[in-house]
């Protein structure tokens, strides 16, 4: 009995530590890619022309923009159109 208790912990400790020496280095693997991203993507926005970038940000914030608009219109659209339904169902 003390020796098949003995046995199951040597054991669970052996693949423990199997376990956790995969988990970190898997974990370790994919910290070094994201780092590699990271700096490739810093290197690539840095390596473009100021005015490039400008005009990138701009473009993206007008479609945004663009967007944000249509959705202030109709709600706006709809919110008068509950008050004209409720000024009138008021009289």
């Amino acid at each position: 009995r003390i020796a098949a208790r003995d046995y199951v912990q040597e054991v669970v400790a052996k693949e423990s530590r199997t376990l956790i020496l995969r988990a970190s280095e898997s974990t370790l693997e994919k910290l070094k890619k994201e780092a590699r991203l990271g700096s490739l993507i810093e290197e690539k926005i840095n390596a473009l022309d100021l005015v490039d970038l400008e005009k990138m940000v701009l473009r993206l914030a007008r479609q945004e923009l663009r967007h944000i608009e249509y959705l202030g219109a109709l709600l706006g659209g709809v919110i008068g159109l509950l008050q004209a339904v409720f000024v009138l169902w008021r009289m």
